[in-house]
């Protein structure tokens, strides 16, 4: 009866330890859920850019109280989330700097004031916000080349005026993120969602020749547009 009562109060001490290690674990889950969720399923994203992201379509203008439709070739990045089983919410893609070239200084960086939201592809239909499931994508429009006016279809000498720029949801006074005349120029930007402990960043650099493709064979030949690495980064802060 001894050894049996000394058996029993083995197994109810075993029991005690391995609810209280129990309880123990339900109470470090509980305080660091997310901590555990971060390291087990860690979130991560995409910025791509491949040559198929650009497409020519007709844009809506307003002249003189009259509208028109002018050519507009688009140029997109693709946003992918390369998380194993994580959703990534409210996702938006901003612009955080600009490099533009100061004639004998080199290149110069511009950080604006506050950063300024790219809009998803179709911009006249999708928030600025979008949540993306695991392995997702999504298509967010970097800038177009917008052709400023039709008067050359009146005269065929006259040079087709064009513009590069940004998509953005709003433009600031005295922005200067836009090629109205042959250049080049560097858009930093950075993609931001709730689970990315840090957002993703990258620069894209944009030259272009200030003539307006002819055939969408030209357009590499007018416009150029490369993601950057950090050691091709040579700039200067704007002071």
């Amino acid at each position: 009866m001894i050894q049996e009562t000394r058996f029993v109060d083995w197994l109810s001490a075993i029991g005690s330890i391995i609810g209280a290690v129990g309880t123990v674990g339900a109470v470090i889950v509980a305080l660091f859920q997310d901590q555990l969720r971060d390291w087990l399923f860690p979130a991560s994203a995409v910025l791509e850019l491949n040559d198929s992201l650009k497409e020519l379509t007709k844009f809506g203008q307003q002249k003189n109280s009259e509208m028109s439709e002018a050519l507009v070739y688009m140029v997109h990045l693709r946003v992918r989330n390369t998380s194993g089983r994580r959703s990534l919410h409210h996702c938006s893609v901003v612009l955080e700097e600009l490099s533009l070239q100061s004639s004998g200084e080199g290149w110069r960086t511009q950080t604006l004031p506050v950063p300024l939201n790219f809009r998803w592809a179709p911009f006249e239909m999708r928030p600025l916000e979008i949540d993306l499931r695991a392995g997702e994508t999504a298509t967010v429009n970097l800038f177009w080349l917008y052709e400023l006016s039709t008067d050359w279809l009146l005269d065929t000498k006259k040079p087709r005026k064009a513009i590069v720029k940004p998509v953005l949801a709003a433009e600031p006074n005295n922005f200067a993120g836009n090629l109205t005349s042959a250049g080049t120029i560097r858009y930093h930007i950075s993609l931001r969602a709730d689970e990315l402990g840090e957002p993703v960043r990258a620069v894209f650099e944009v030259e272009w020749n200030g003539h307006w493709p002819e055939t969408d064979e030209s357009f590499d030949t007018k416009l150029r547009i490369s993601r950057l690495s950090s050691a091709s980064m040579i700039v200067r802060k704007q002071s």
